[in-house]
C-alpha cells in the first residue's frame, strides 16, 4: 500500500548499498514489486504474533541480517501494554534460528490514529534495545522519524516518498552496524 510500484522500502536500500558495492540477496515467502530481487517476508495487516509464524520459514535460511518492523497492527488494541514482550520474544526467536545474525529494529512510523500508542512502544522498544546491545546483541535501533503523517498515503501506510526516506534509514541502519564491524 501507498507505493505505486510494490517495492517500498526495498528498491532504496539495495540501490543505497550497490552504490557501496554491496551486495545483498533479499529472502522470504513473500513477492512484492519489480525489482528483481523481490523476496521478502512483509505482511501487511499481521500482528507480531502472526509475523513471528511467518518468520518460520525464512528463519531456516539463517538470515546474517534481518530488517525488523513489527507492532503498528498491535497498536490498534492488541493488546497494546504488552506488544513490547511480544517484539522482543520475537527477537529472541531470530536469534535463537541465527545466531549470527545482525538483526535492524526500526520504530514504528506514525499513525494517523492510536499515535500515543505509538509513542509508549517506541519508546519502551528502543529501551529494550538498548539493553540488548549493551549485552552484547547483534542489534541495531533504526529510528523512522524521518517519515512524518505527510509521508503516508492513507493514515496507515507510507506513500512513495515515506519508502525512500524508509530505505534511507535502514540504509543509515546498516552504516551503524558496518562501523561496529558487524555487516560488511
Amino acid at each position: 500500500m501507498g507505493s505505486n510500484d510494490g517495492n517500498s522500502y526495498r528498491k532504496e536500500l539495495k540501490d543505497l548499498l550497490t552504490k557501496d558495492s554491496i551486495t545483498i540477496d533479499y529472502i522470504g515467502t513473500v513477492k512484492n514489486g519489480n525489482i528483481q530481487d523481490n523476496d521478502n517476508e512483509g505482511h501487511s495487516g499481521a500482528t507480531i504474533a502472526q509475523i513471528s509464524g511467518y518468520a518460520d520459514t525464512p528463519l531456516r535460511q539463517k538470515p546474517q541480517v534481518v530488517t525488523l518492523m513489527a507492532g503498528t497492527n498491535d497498536m490498534i488494541g492488541q493488546d497494546v501494554a504488552n506488544a513490547p514482550t511480544r517484539f522482543m520474544q520475537l527477537v529472541d526467536k531470530i536469534f535463537t534460528a541465527s545466531p549470527d545474525a545482525t538483526v535492524f529494529v526500526a520504530s514504528l512510523i506514525p499513525l494517523s490514529f492510536s499515535q500515543s500508542n505509538v509513542d509508549q512502544y517506541n519508546s519502551r522498544i528502543q529501551s529494550l534495545v538498548q539493553q540488548r546491545i549493551s549485552s552484547g546483541q547483534k542489534l541495531v535501533w533504526v529510528s523512522m522519524a524521518s517519515v512524518t503523517n505527510s509521508d503516508l498515503a492513507d493514515g496507515v501506510h507510507p506513500n512513495a516518498g515515506g519508502y525512500v526516506k524508509m530505505g534511507q534509514a535502514w540504509y543509515n541502519g546498516w552504516v551503524n552496524a558496518r562501523q561496529r564491524g558487524w555487516v560488511a
